[in-house]
């Protein structure tokens, strides 16, 4: 790995940090951001950056869309049991579904407007 790409593994993480940060704090309510909080945001972010891009190229060989719901149950997971956890909501899986909604829907916007910004 040469450091171009441990560059964009490195954005990579902290951009999909913030975004779970976001949503987290959206749909629990509450906007303090400790070091617990950080490393259970770092792990999830972790596990979305290595794991699903493998998983996906597994799946997507022989069928199609499958790779996006592999995608969603995987965050949908890593979120409840380490981010949700901490929480102290009592709509555990409730939250989950709809933070990874959200974090989704942010990632496939900036999908969409990353090309689109330099031809702007």
């Amino acid at each position: 790995m040469d450091w171009v790409q441990m560059i964009k593994f490195t954005v990579s993480i902290l951009l999909l940090m913030l975004i779970l940060y976001v949503s987290t704090r959206v749909f629990c309510g509450y906007w303090l951001f400790t070091s617990e909080a950080g490393v259970r945001l770092f792990i999830t972010a972790l596990i979305a950056v290595l794991l699903i891009p493998a998983f996906e190229s597994v799946i997507n060989i022989g069928i199609s869309g499958m790779g996006f719901v592999i995608t969603f149950f995987i965050m949908m997971v890593a979120t409840r049991f380490i981010i949700v956890e901490d929480t102290a909501s009592d709509r555990d899986w409730v939250d989950a579904i709809l933070i990874t909604v959200l974090s989704l829907i942010i990632i496939y916007v900036i999908n969409v407007l990353v090309p689109i910004l330099p031809l702007l």
